[in-house]
């Protein structure tokens, strides 16, 4: 039986272990496996590939966000796993596209991993953010007009000219974000963390 799950990925397809992902097609790992190992992340380079099935698990990468990859996969092929990730023996990546084609109107995105995404002048009107890891996004010029950003974590975002006008930001981590130029108009900042940030003059 087939499944989908994917990854978010840096645009050069290269993880954190140094194995480079194909933007479609087969992908396999090199081993050897480790019997023991029934978790799902690889225990030492070679150990099995990874694919995440949450967004938290997507985030446990660490790494930017570029592009993001459609994963399917045997159960045959399923070496570990958890509630979050399969670690995998191989898959075919049925596609690849970059992150910011994720940033549509009333998108849901609530969880997303877009760490270092490049979402600058991404319309994300009405989108759905809630609790999505925004840190360190590039959103200049982005519009957010009625977004739900509660609990987003946009901690060291740039937000410079982003129109938020009426978002939801209740419980958002803007630490250290510039909002220089940002319209902010009944915006909804209840609970909202802003130490550090630039805020509108």
């Amino acid at each position: 039986m087939f499944n989908l799950a994917y990854r978010i990925d840096t645009a050069d397809g290269v993880s954190r272990n140094g194995f480079r992902w194909p933007d479609s097609g087969p992908v396999e790992a090199p081993g050897p496996f480790n019997a023991t190992n029934s978790g799902p992340c690889p225990s030492r380079p070679g150990d099995g590939i990874c694919a995440a099935t949450t967004w938290e698990g997507a985030a446990s990468g660490g790494h930017d966000a570029g592009v993001v990859r459609l994963v399917a996969y045997d159960d045959a092929d399923v070496l570990g796993w958890d509630r979050n990730k399969v670690r995998l023996a191989r898959a075919h990546v049925v596609g690849t596209i970059p992150v910011r084609d994720l940033a549509t109107p009333g998108a849901d995105l609530a969880g997303a991993y877009l760490y270092r995404a490049d979402l600058r002048g991404a319309d994300l009107r009405g989108a759905y953010l809630w609790r999505a890891h925004l840190r360190g996004a590039d959103l200049r010029g982005a519009d957010l007009t009625g977004a739900d950003l509660r609990g987003a974590l946009l901690t060291d975002a740039n937000l410079r000219g982003a129109d938020l006008l009426g978002a939801l930001l209740t419980g958002a981590d803007l630490t250290r974000a510039n909002l220089r130029g940002a319209d902010l108009t009944d915006a909804d900042l209840t609970r909202a963390r802003v130490e550090g940030a630039t805020l509108p003059s």
